[in-house]
């Protein structure tokens, strides 16, 4: 039954899914809820805060491979999504829900300074 579709019963929903404090914080679970929500024909997005040139770790990168991984560089989710990303979001699941609707409150100085650090650490809260 892997990968198979199953026979759905409401209209295809798209849903994003944020990646600090969220995806990162348990994988083995959210990379079975891709892979139930795919099965029943849903579309699974990863929508980040984080900036695609400067931000990218391992884990990011292996789940550029399953799902497609869109990096806002600190824009409100909901407006770049609309704008430059996969469009209408139906389910949004973030640990931050302002990071929807507003862009990010970190100056560039203040992001080029938590960059020096551990880049696996989370974004900045």
């Amino acid at each position: 039954m892997k990968n198979e579709v199953l026979e759905i019963t409401t209209s295809p929903l798209t849903i994003a899914l944020d990646y600090d404090c969220t995806y990162d914080a348990d994988p083995t679970f959210w990379d079975l809820f891709i892979n139930n929500a795919q099965m029943t024909g849903h579309k699974v997005v990863l929508l980040t805060y984080r900036d695609a040139n400067f931000d990218k770790t391992p884990l990011l990168l292996e789940l550029e491979k399953k799902i497609p991984v869109y990096y806002t560089g600190g824009v409100a989710k909901r407006w770049w999504s609309e704008h430059f990303g996969p469009g209408k979001i139906d389910i949004w699941i973030d640990d931050r829900p302002e990071a929807i609707i507003n862009n990010s409150q970190y100056s560039p100085e203040a992001l080029a300074e938590w960059r020096k650090g551990d880049r696996e650490r989370h974004y900045p809260t």
